[in-house]
């Protein structure tokens, strides 16, 4: 039992984090792991919930419980929030996961104030490191992301020869503005390590991925869409097929909501293989009835992304 386990997470978590043996009786664990015990506990629960079949306000609670665990402390007021959990990090500083989104925020707000102090210097310098880049390299240099293909490397050698250094800027700003922009040049260079960090920890434990889930899960749309696929798949078993379509259908325009609200969805392998179950079961019902699969289909780009083409 999730909750079980849990329990024994938060009372080790309290031992290390309050107690003068500390971090020292975690061993070799690292405390980025060890931390996201408890909330990943939780987290399995609620999402188990689902999947026997328990919704409402149930499911909601566990996943808000999750929410305010993982990432959000307006929905934790009792224990410890995840994210701003202080990680060590192997750079020798300390890291708190929600700290990302506000350290790249500053660093914005550094870089427009750095520029003021030294005005037109950036847009120089890139102009004359440009001038510098091959055909290939500016050419890569202008392709957009999605389209770059296997040309990524010369895109990032592109990028990274025309990348001005803060203190670079700093040391060409006017005589009377150059301390202050050094000061803000060496905030901006600080900040970015640790948002290097961060990016770097937060990929070990996919927490972007997880506070994406716990931020959905606790919407009531999502709650009913689990619900009705759920309903659906009890009637597909059954060979209720009138009452599994429409739930399908039901569930599946919410899971189009879901997927415009939380685009990352597309990503995620395990409910987009479950939805492609769905959809399979759907063109079976479908089929049975001498029905057409519909052209315009609501989830046609899960299928492209996922499972080939539906309609050919």
């Amino acid at each position: 039992n999730w909750l079980v386990g849990k329990r024994y997470f938060v009372k080790a978590q309290d031992i290390v984090l309050n107690t003068a043996l500390g971090a020292r009786l975690l061993g070799g664990m690292s405390p980025l792991v060890f931390h996201a015990d408890v909330p990943m506990a939780q987290i399995n629960y609620s999402d188990n919930l689902n999947v026997d079949g328990v919704f409402g306000e149930r499911a909601l609670r566990s996943w808000r419980e999750a929410a305010g665990e993982w990432f959000e402390p307006e929905d934790n007021a009792d224990g410890y929030v995840y994210g701003d959990l202080e990680i060590p990090t192997s750079w020798g500083f300390d890291i708190s996961l929600n700290d990302l989104e506000p350290l790249k925020a500053e660093n914005e707000a550094l870089r427009a104030k750095l520029d003021e102090l030294a005005p037109g210097v950036r847009e120089s310098q890139i102009g004359t490191r440009r001038a510098e880049l091959s055909p290939e390299q500016l050419d890569a240099l202008e392709t957009p992301e999605t389209l770059i293909g296997e040309r990524y490397s010369i895109k990032r050698e592109a990028e990274e020869a025309t990348r001005v250094a803060p203190l670079e800027i700093a040391d060409l700003a006017p005589a009377e503005n150059r301390d202050e922009a050094r000061q803000i040049a060496a905030q901006i260079d600080l900040n970015q390590e640790r948002i290097n960090a961060i990016v770097r920890y937060r990929l070990i434990v996919n927490f972007e991925y997880w506070r994406m889930r716990c931020d959905m899960e606790r919407l009531e749309m999502a709650d009913r869409a689990h619900e009705l696929i759920y309903n659906g798949n009890q009637a597909y078993i059954d060979s209720e097929l009138l009452t599994a379509e429409e739930s399908y259908r039901e569930g599946m325009q919410l899971w189009r909501e879901l997927i415009d609200r939380y685009p990352e969805l597309l990503d995620a392998r395990d409910e987009s293989e479950d939805l492609m179950q769905v959809i399979s079961n759907y063109r079976r019902i479908l089929d049975q009835q001498d029905k057409v699969f519909p052209q315009d289909f609501i989830l046609q780009d899960v299928v492209d992304r996922w499972g080939g083409t539906e309609n050919d």
